[in-house]
């Protein structure tokens, strides 16, 4: 008997799944695509940073995890809900939001960031089901300080970082930065209540805005936003690795060890450590003794 297969927002199984682009493909013609090639795809774990190759355009990137009800319905209703505000600032037309903007923007911001992490499948790092789940039922994000946005030079493809518990087949908690044109934001996936990856998921995003000395700012709910000074191309590097910059004291305390990896192609980069890729950014404040 074929097993149907759910769809990972509604979980029903009498609509047919879609291919659900993961950024509004008909916001196309507002970013144009940067550059000749692929945009870059990146994925961090404990264990280590890999880059691959995307799609030829941000916008067609797809995943097929959704239902047609779904995609066509209430997913469709809060791109075009939230495309004023974000074309925008994406084409820094603008640097504020009204406060009855947030709530929006938020949602919206969570929904790409969910639907983002269905890219990493293969490798167990899309958000756990239960995430998918607890958004359909309320459209809200996981929490009043896991939304921000900044200012940037230029669109810098996205990342999904995750914590990956050994043996499970969904990540426990995920921070997902994406840029489109000139914005940038990022949000924290967690269950509520979960008093481990949900700190250390609110530490990441907290030393991102550390880092950047406030270029990246919360955007809270009902609240006034303005971006600040744009996020430069070096901090950049850093931002989508935003559990470099806490280090391996977490990891080493909840029972995740490093593992060597092979260096890949788009996998190493200047930074203000000089160290040769962002896995040992975080342990180098340790060492791996430690681990």
């Amino acid at each position: 008997m074929k097993v149907l297969r759910r769809c990972a927002f509604c979980g029903r199984t009498d609509s047919p799944l879609t291919k659900e682009h993961v950024y509004p493909r008909h916001w196309a013609n507002f970013f144009p695509r940067s550059g000749t090639g692929p945009v870059n795809v990146f994925q961090t774990t404990p264990k280590g940073h890999v880059q691959r190759r995307g799609a030829n355009h941000q916008f067609d990137e797809q995943v097929r995890d959704v239902c047609a009800v779904c995609n066509n319905g209430w997913m469709a209703e809060l791109d075009e809900a939230a495309k004023t505000v974000v074309v925008s600032l994406g084409q820094a037309t603008t640097a504020m939001m009204d406060a009855s903007a947030t709530s929006t923007f938020r949602s919206w911001a969570t929904k790409i960031a969910l639907v983002r992490t269905l890219q990493d499948k293969a490798h167990a790092q899309q958000a756990h089901e239960d995430r998918f789940h607890d958004f359909y039922r309320d459209r809200k994000p996981f929490g009043p300080l896991v939304v921000q946005a900044a200012r940037c030079e230029m669109p810098h493809g996205d990342n999904n970082t995750s914590w990956v518990m050994p043996g499970a087949n969904s990540a426990t908690s995920n921070t997902v930065t994406v840029t489109l044109g000139r914005l940038l934001f990022q949000v924290g996936i967690f269950a509520p209540g979960d008093e481990t990856y949900g700190p250390l998921t609110r530490l990441q995003l907290a030393a991102v805005r550390n880092m950047t000395k406030g270029k990246v700012r919360l955007v809270r709910d009902q609240r006034r936003f303005e971006l600040g000074e744009e996020v430069t191309e070096t901090e950049m590097m850093l931002v989508r690795e935003p559990a470099a910059l806490i280090g391996a004291g977490p990891a080493a305390e909840n029972n995740i060890s490093r593992t060597p990896i092979k260096r890949s192609r788009g996998g190493s980069f200047g930074n203000p450590y000089g160290v040769p890729n962002i896995n040992d950014v975080a342990w180098q404040r340790y060492g791996d003794e430690s681990l």
